[in-house]
């Protein structure tokens, strides 16, 4: 294989193995920031400190619809506004980032994919090519337990009633697309590797006749 193939097959497994990952978690994200799922964790936590109906609704609104005078995630990023980077993330506008991402990060995937297809030189190299970034992806799963530990540690006892639903949230999408990563991986290496063995006994060793 020419050099310029192998490097780009490997740049297109790589970004290939990270924009797999990074689409399931932006997708998780969306779904945490979208409003149906805030607004019930917010309401519960507020009516703990007293707010009536119509006041939890106005401030809700205010902070989830909020303009800011950065613009979007990214540009406040560089230059957070008073609020904070955080109050961000939790509005809409984090809301609609993370969903673009998640698109983005799809796209991405797909010519990544199409670049291991067209570098790769054999059916089992393109197999392996597929499979074991999928199979990296889909190792993600694994962040669950990790992930729900540090959010129970840090967050006040009192909460833990309403976290527990915004994780489920998150680990629902998060579980269920890595748990299909991890699987389609498994099968489509294993189709490569079992390929790879048949390519190599069809080909005549060097200087057989």
């Amino acid at each position: 294989m020419a050099v310029w193939k192998k490097v780009l097959l490997t740049a297109s497994t790589l970004v290939l193995t990270f924009a797999l990952g990074f689409s399931v978690l932006s997708l998780a994200f969306s779904k945490l920031t979208s409003e149906e799922t805030l607004r019930p964790f917010v309401q519960n936590l507020a009516a703990q400190q007293g707010l009536t109906p119509s006041e939890f609704e106005a401030q809700f609104d205010k902070i989830y619809h909020a303009k800011y005078a950065c613009g979007g995630v990214l540009g406040c990023v560089n230059d957070p506004p008073k609020e904070g980077l955080g109050a961000v993330l939790i509005s809409e506008t984090g809301h609609q980032f993370f969903a673009q991402s998640a698109g983005y990060a799809v796209v991405i995937a797909l010519l990544a994919a199409i670049g291991v297809l067209m570098t790769a030189e054999t059916w089992s190299g393109r197999l392996r090519g597929i499979g074991l970034p999928l199979f990296v992806a889909g190792l993600n799963i694994g962040l669950q337990p990790i992930v729900e530990a540090a959010a129970f540690k840090g967050a006040p006892q009192e909460t833990l009633a309403y976290v527990q639903p915004l994780l489920d949230t998150v680990f629902t999408t998060f579980t269920f697309y890595y748990a299909i990563m991890l699987i389609a991986g498994i099968l489509i290496t294993i189709a490569g590797f079992i390929l790879l063995k048949r390519e190599r006994k069809m080909t005549p060793a060097p200087g057989a006749s």
